[in-house]
């Protein structure tokens, strides 16, 4: 197989063990140097991905995020298991697990602790990438609450642009072949 000069965001994102997203996040944040083709579309240099690799080790600091929704799902070892499958794959991804949030808690609540200390941790960029499973889908619940508060039309327009948005994102998983078990949010 002949040795590529330039990968494409995919190529790349493989490579490092992140998502598309993450490629175009750190691309838009000046954090990765992109090239575009005649088309607009990104390619970057095989020399820095390889450079990437060496000088990070591959270690991208991770935060683990896992929330089951009652006590009962907790005792059913429900949590303990979406712990074990999301360390399994920062082993895999060969990501540095800096912090570990387990909760257990309705989707809906607002004031979740776990939630807010992982944002915090992403405010204070100590972590790179958030692994968890099914964070989009809370986000969105929580985001139909406050416009099931709104009244009228308002509420009605906010659940549209919720429901597509959680379409978008179902449609983006199948695109990417990823699953919600190994979904990864960047930081």
């Amino acid at each position: 197989m002949k040795k590529k000069a330039f990968l494409s965001a995919g190529e790349a994102a493989r490579a490092l063990g992140v998502s598309v997203k993450t490629i175009q996040r750190w691309d838009k944040a000046g954090l990765l140097p992109v090239t575009r083709t005649a088309t607009n579309q990104r390619r970057i240099a095989a020399a820095t991905i390889h450079q990437l690799l060496k000088t990070r080790g591959r270690s991208l600091r991770c935060a683990i995020y896992a929330r089951v929704g009652s006590a009962k799902q907790d005792l059913m070892g429900h949590l303990t298991r979406q712990v074990e499958r999301l360390q399994q794959v920062a082993r895999e991804r060969g990501y540095q697990v800096v912090a570990l949030i387990a909760e257990q808690t309705s989707s809906l609540n607002e004031q979740r602790t776990g939630l807010k200390r992982l944002l915090t941790l992403i405010d204070q960029q100590e972590i790179d990438v958030v692994l968890t499973e099914e964070l989009v889908a809370d986000l969105l619940s929580m985001v139909t609450v406050v416009a099931g508060r709104l009244d009228g039309s308002r509420a009605k327009r906010v659940r549209s642009c919720v429901a597509n948005a959680l379409k978008d994102c179902l449609k983006a998983e199948e695109a990417d072949g990823t699953d919600r078990e190994n979904d990864q949010t960047p930081a």
